[in-house]
Order: structure tokens, then C-alpha cells, then sequence
């Protein structure tokens, strides 16, 4: 009995703190993150007194009847201050520099920043925004969350939360990273975190940089509408799982490119010089050559880890197609010499070992493209 208690609460746990450590053994999902969720209601709190109830009427009302008598809290005035001097300048700042804010955050009840208050400039970018990470914010808001009973809250939709999950593990498989983590051989120097987010109707893409080889990154999937269960529709978009596959390979691929980055890096500048490239690319982050190496490296991996998965094999030759048509026309090309890694991996254990003939093939792709 005792054994089982903890094994229930181990699970209960895992499933709402997606700011822990998603090892590469464990199937990943967009999770439900306490600190995503209790910064967004404390936002709508602070701006109008009330979360919107039109979207998703049960849950907003949840929220509203349990946090009312709170709404004058302390934390509450220092944040809605805080919020209308940076949206005057920033606009309207739900969708980005709230989750960012709960990004930079240790997991609830009792959080602290994941990084230093004077993190040097070098290592932000603009990915990484702690436009609210400040000392009294971080106090005040460990104040609001016991004082506010917000630990009985999420207690309290824990079964709701649950329900979502299994909801999306019903109509997805969840994703191996396991299978990245073996295909490299090498360990990342990122860690990505899936979150899905009940109370934004805007996605982002945030980063914590806590040194320049060293940092987390998140994936908000906003819930835009739900059904009359209350369930995201957006649940049923199979290319959330794709997306994520996208950002774990990231973890790995981007400072395995950067060993070579000097080798690399003229092919690249090579391949931008071509004008039907270059009109694709200019506007978009590819148009960097650094950018370009990693994204060339990436898709190929995923479209080799979309060559083994029973539900996305169906997919690949609509993969080939998207990348044709965003400018990486190359991509048939590092596909093959990425099956001929997974057949020698003997030969080549790691994919570090292997980047030669990466950079290689760039080359050549790049000479036969510019002659």
C-alpha cells in the first residue's frame, strides 16, 4: 500500500511539473506547466480582475470563484504595475514575456529563479526575455501563491489536467526522444520542455540561456479553442508532435554543427548566394549561415526519425516536399548520408565521429549547386 501511495504521488508530480528534467527514456508530450498556468491567471488578475470565461467557460470559472477574494492581493498591484509600464512599450504581453517569466522559474510551491537577476548580456537573446524576472517579483509571487492557496487549486483540476493528457495520448503517439539520443550518440546541451499553455491563444518559443553552451528551451502551445469537454482542439494537430521532434533534434544537432562551424560555414554563405535560395530564405532566421547549417541538419534528422515511426512514415515524401519548397532543396542528399550513418554506426558510434562526411557532402552539394 505504501508503495503504491508513492508511486500515485511520484506520477501526479511528474505530470504537472514539465519545468523538471523530461529524461530521453520517457515518451514526451506537451505537458500542463503549475508555473505557465498560475502566471497567466495572476496576469488576467492583475489586469481586469477576472479570467475570460468565452473560451473556456468551466475552467476560467474555476479560476475566478477560487482566486476572488485575492484579487487586491500585494502581488497582484506590484505586477499589474509592472505589466501596464512594459505593454506600453511592448503591447499586449500574455503570449511572450509572461511565460517567459515562468520559464526562468523552479518548479511551485516555492520557486526561485534559474538564473541570476545580473546574468551577463552575452548570453541573452532574443528568445531569452526576463523583462519581469526581478527579485521583488519572484518574493511577492511566492507570497500570492500561499496566501492565495494556489497549491489547493491546481489540487483541485489535477483530474482535468490528467484528462488532457489522455486525451492526447489517445490520438497521438508521444515522442521518443530516446530514439535522438541513440541516433546521435552524444549528450545535448539543451533541454526542451513542451508546454501546453490552458489560458494564452498565442504560441512562442522561449529560451533560458544560463551560460553559451548551456540552456532550456520551451515550446508554448497555445490553447486557441476547446471542445465541449474542454479539451484543446489543437490536440488533435499531429504537427505538434512533429514540432517537438524538431526541438529536441535541436539539442543535440546545434553545437555538434558548431564544432565544424568553420568548415561549414562557406558552404553555407555558398548555398545563400544562390538567388533561388536566398529570395526564400532572406526573410525568414535561415538566412544565416549559421542557422542554415542547423536547420539542414535537423530536418534531415527528422525526417529520418519519421522513416521508422509506423505514424509518421506516411509523411516523408511530403516532408521532401516542404523542404523543396522553403529552399532546402538539398535534403534528399543528407538524408541518404544519414542512413548510411545509421548502417555503420560501428564504424561511426557517435555523430560526432561521423561529421566529416557531413561537411563533406555540404560541399559538395554547395560546388554542384554554384558551378
Amino acid at each position: 500500500m505504501l508503495y503504491a501511495a508513492l508511486f500515485l504521488a511520484l506520477n501526479l508530480c511528474c505530470f504537472v511539473a514539465a519545468s523538471r528534467a523530461q529524461t530521453p527514456e520517457q515518451p514526451m508530450i506537451p505537458r500542463i506547466d503549475k508555473r505557465v498556468e498560475f502566471l497567466t491567471i495572476a496576469y488576467h488578475l492583475a489586469k481586469s480582475g477576472a479570467v475570460p470565461d468565452s473560451v473556456n467557460t468551466n475552467y476560467a470559472r474555476a479560476i475566478n470563484k477560487h482566486f476572488a477574494p485575492y484579487r487586491e492581493h500585494q502581488f497582484l498591484r506590484h505586477f499589474r504595475a509592472a505589466i501596464d509600464s512594459l505593454e506600453t512599450i511592448n503591447g499586449n504581453i500574455s503570449a511572450w514575456e509572461i511565460p517567459s517569466l515562468a520559464v526562468h522559474l523552479s518548479p511551485m510551491p516555492r520557486c526561485s529563479s534559474l538564473v541570476r537577476f545580473d546574468a551577463p548580456l552575452e548570453v541573452l537573446d532574443g528568445w531569452d526575455n526576463r523583462a519581469l524576472l526581478t527579485p521583488e517579483t519572484v518574493k511577492l509571487l511566492n507570497q500570492f501563491y500561499d496566501e492565495a492557496r494556489a497549491e489547493d487549486f491546481f489540487a483541485a483540476q489535477m483530474p482535468y489536467y490528467k484528462r488532457i493528457e489522455a486525451h492526447y495520448r489517445k490520438n497521438h503517439s508521444a515522442l521518443q526522444p530516446r530514439w535522438v539520443r541513440d541516433f546521435f550518440g552524444t549528450k545535448p546541451t539543451e533541454e526542451h520542455f513542451p508546454i501546453l499553455a490552458l489560458g494564452i491563444r498565442e504560441g512562442s518559443y522561449l529560451r533560458v540561456n544560463f551560460d553559451k553552451s548551456r540552456r532550456h528551451t520551451a515550446t508554448i502551445y497555445a490553447a486557441e479553442t476547446f471542445d465541449q469537454n474542454g479539451f484543446p482542439t489543437r490536440l488533435n494537430d499531429t504537427m505538434i508532435t512533429q514540432l517537438m521532434l524538431h526541438e529536441v533534434i535541436h539539442c543535440y544537432a546545434n553545437h555538434l554543427a558548431d564544432m565544424d562551424s568553420t568548415a561549414l560555414k562557406p558552404h553555407a554563405v555558398r548555398l545563400l548566394a544562390i538567388p533561388a535560395v536566398f529570395e526564400k530564405m532572406k526573410n525568414t532566421f535561415y538566412g544565416n549561415p549559421q542557422y542554415l547549417v542547423y536547420e539542414s541538419l535537423v530536418r534531415a534528422v527528422s525526417i529520418r526519425y519519421n522513416m521508422q515511426s509506423k505514424e509518421f512514415r506516411g509523411m516523408v515524401e511530403k516532408n521532401f516536399a516542404q523542404q523543396d519548397k522553403a529552399g532546402f532543396f538539398w535534403m534528399r542528399d543528407v538524408v541518404g548520408l544519414l542512413g548510411e550513418y545509421e548502417r555503420n554506426r560501428k564504424q561511426y558510434p557517435s555523430f560526432d565521429t561521423f561529421l566529416p562526411r557531413f561537411r563533406a557532402l555540404f560541399g559538395e552539394i554547395a560546388s554542384k549547386a554554384t558551378k
